[in-house]
């Protein structure tokens, strides 16, 4: 969906909200899954945004964003399985006015490498497969963090660390993949998702819009 210029810019950005938050984990200044969680998202956000105010085309027809939703733990995270998700929209702007021509979304649970908790691991995998089979378990590596799908991670008895290095992605990869459309379920808007029994509360979303010419 996102050219390819585009695309590299955004992964590269991607890439660096990676290596800091590392670089915050290795100093001892960041530690906890869903720390690590926020502390990512913001920096993707933050990087982001910048990579694309300075290199944006505003005389586009065709506007793209995407955005992260949060899952708090003791509320969503739950019921819905996943820890966060990324959902890309495109829009089709005619004048003033903007027609939502397609939506597809990722759901992510993030795990510590340490982590052992396999039955839990196993209902959030199951709860993020009611929603969408486009589900995916996110390692907070010291050297860097991986995705896997939820497919292979059940396929290796839900010992992530059992899933091959052929089936990791990298979290760069993975965003590529999102961003080309290879990854996510179409029809999917993760802001649409919504649990009956959870109480009301604000969202905590970042977003970012990207606007350029399609020829």
């Amino acid at each position: 969906m996102i050219s390819e210029r585009m695309r590299e810019i955004l992964v590269g950005a991607v890439k660096d909200a990676e290596q800091s938050t590392l670089k915050d984990i290795a100093s001892g200044d960041l530690s906890g899954e869903e720390n690590i969680t926020i502390d990512l998202l913001k920096a993707i956000k933050i990087l982001c945004f910048q990579a694309i105010e300075k290199n944006k085309d505003n005389s586009g027809r065709f506007t793209y964003e995407v955005t992260a939703r949060d899952f708090p733990k003791r509320t969503l995270e739950p019921i819905v399985g996943a820890d966060f998700a990324i959902s890309l929209r495109k829009y089709d702007v005619w004048g003033n006015s903007e027609h939502l021509e397609k939506v597809k979304s990722v759901l992510v649970q993030a795990k510590l490498p340490e982590s052992t908790d396999y039955k839990r691991l196993a209902k959030q995998v199951n709860d993020m497969g009611q929603i969408s089979d486009e589900s995916y378990i996110a390692v907070y590596d010291l050297t860097g963090v991986y995705i896997v799908k939820s497919t292979d991670v059940i396929e290796a008895g839900y010992r992530v660390k059992n899933v091959t290095a052929d089936k990791r992605l990298s979290l760069d990869d993975f965003f590529s993949d999102i961003f080309i459309c290879q990854r996510g379920k179409v029809g999917l808007d993760a802001r649409e998702i919504k649990i009956k029994t959870s109480p009301r509360r604000k969202l905590k979303q970042l977003e970012f819009t990207i606007k350029e010419y399609i020829f």
